[in-house]
């Protein structure tokens, strides 16, 4: 059994002179001015070093951890430190001294 809305009518002709529909075509694009980006970093400005003196100890009697370390630094950028490395197995405070540049 056939369907006869599956085909058009016979009569049914398309009008040979109409015109054609017009082919798809996406919408123009709208073009923009590329966007202007600012960098984000900014270079610091150069310092002297500063001079600086600190010092800290820790004195706990129940594990029996006793030491002290002190850093200084010069108005040339010289660092300079008397401290364990590693508190725990430190016998004796070490003696450290960098330059900051």
């Amino acid at each position: 059994m056939g369907s006869a809305l599956a085909y058009p009518y016979p009569d049914h002709k398309p009008d040979p002179y109409a015109a054609p529909p017009a082919p798809y075509r996406p919408p123009e694009p709208k073009y923009v001015p590329k966007p202007v980006y600012k960098p984000v970093y900014k270079e610091e400005k150069y310092e002297p070093p500063q001079p600086y003196q600190f010092e800290y100890g820790v004195a706990d009697q129940y594990t029996g951890t006793n030491y002290q370390a002190a850093e200084n630094q010069d108005a040339a950028g010289n660092v300079a430190g008397k401290g364990p490395l590693i508190p725990q197995l430190s016998i004796a405070p070490q003696a450290v001294t960098r330059s900051a540049l």
